[in-house]
């Protein structure tokens, strides 16, 4: 699981920031992430961090964690910078439709001086899935 402190770090070694763009087709309606049930908030908060959400003249801007950025347009999204948000949030989604669309009730945060995890139905076992 990603710590707040590992953020920005991309997956499987450095990317340079000054790479071009990543464009790609959508997978699915970008309203299933735009509008997140509680329990997937939590995930999308945890793992992606406490990013924004929005629009800009027309222009879904969901995620950006002022590294990286996800610009959806019409039905391909746009992601710049060391971390592929959108693909990220689009893993995030799948796992929790695995997982029956668990929603608060069922999940937790723990918080220690030496880790960070979110846990589903038993707060002694963190939900150990690679989001990468």
């Amino acid at each position: 699981m990603v710590l707040r402190g590992q953020r920005g770090r991309p997956a499987g070694g450095d990317v340079d920031a000054d790479a071009p763009p990543r464009v790609r087709k959508l997978n699915r309606d970008p309203a299933t992430l735009l509008h997140p049930p509680p329990g997937l908030q939590v995930l999308f908060d945890t793992v992606v961090g406490d990013t924004p959400w929005g629009t800009e003249d027309g222009v879904i801007t969901p995620l950006g964690d002022g590294l990286s950025r996800a610009t959806v347009r019409g039905d391909q999204v746009t992601q710049t910078g060391p971390r592929d948000l959108w693909d990220t949030a689009e893993r995030i989604y799948d796992a929790w439709l695995g997982l029956g669309r668990p929603g608060l009730e069922r999940m937790g945060v723990t918080v220690t001086p030496e880790e960070q995890f979110v846990w589903l139905d038993d707060p002694a076992v963190p939900l150990s899935y690679t989001w990468k």
